[in-house]
């Protein structure tokens, strides 16, 4: 549905002149993953206002979203697969946030969050099925991880109350990280 959107949308700009034949694929690109963004916002955001904890979601957004961008890793083959996953992690971030906000557990929870950010950033960047990066963007985008991983850190220090919801942001970023082998189907 989106993809006949963003085709019938590119067909009027093409029509006009205000697009060239050679940039519908950049276009194209662009606008649906513009539309995905946009979707996944208002959906979290949704989530947010069911469960009464928009801030939660925020947070998570703005933790979750710029590391998972540069530290790669699993990327769904379908939009409303991604669509439904990352609400999805929204959902039960929101869920454990509540238990372990609850425990009481912040240093146990602050040494998991630095453990796993050590993991990430060795791992960081991790190649897709529809992004291989190149030997420069490999050393670029592990700098930004680790930019982003220490701004996360001092967050997490200086507001410990919400500190739980950036260590299980990055749980979901190492765990989308992991490459699981492909299956041997001819067997």
């Amino acid at each position: 549905m989106l993809e006949k959107f963003v085709d019938k949308y590119i067909k009027y700009q093409t029509e006009r002149g205000l697009l060239l034949d050679e940039e519908v694929g950049i276009y194209r690109y662009g606008y649906m993953l513009l539309l995905e963004t946009i979707i996944n916002i208002v959906v979290s955001l949704i989530i947010g206002l069911v469960m009464k904890d928009v801030l939660s979601v925020l947070i998570f957004l703005l933790a979750f979203v710029p590391l998972r961008s540069y530290a790669g890793g699993y990327h769904a083959d379908k939009v409303w697969k991604c669509i439904l996953l990352s609400n999805f992690c929204v959902f039960i971030v929101l869920l454990l946030s509540r238990v372990i906000d609850s425990s009481n557990c912040g240093n146990v929870l602050m040494s998991i969050d630095v453990i796993v950010s050590i993991i990430i950033f060795l791992l960081a960047p991790v190649d897709s099925d529809k992004k291989i990066l190149s030997n420069n963007e490999r050393k670029v985008y592990r700098m930004i991880v680790l930019f982003i991983l220490v701004i996360q850190f001092v967050f997490c220090l200086l507001l410990r109350d919400r500190a739980e919801i950036v260590t299980l942001s990055n749980i979901i970023v190492l765990i989308s990280m992991i490459k699981v082998p492909d299956r041997d189907t001819s067997r």
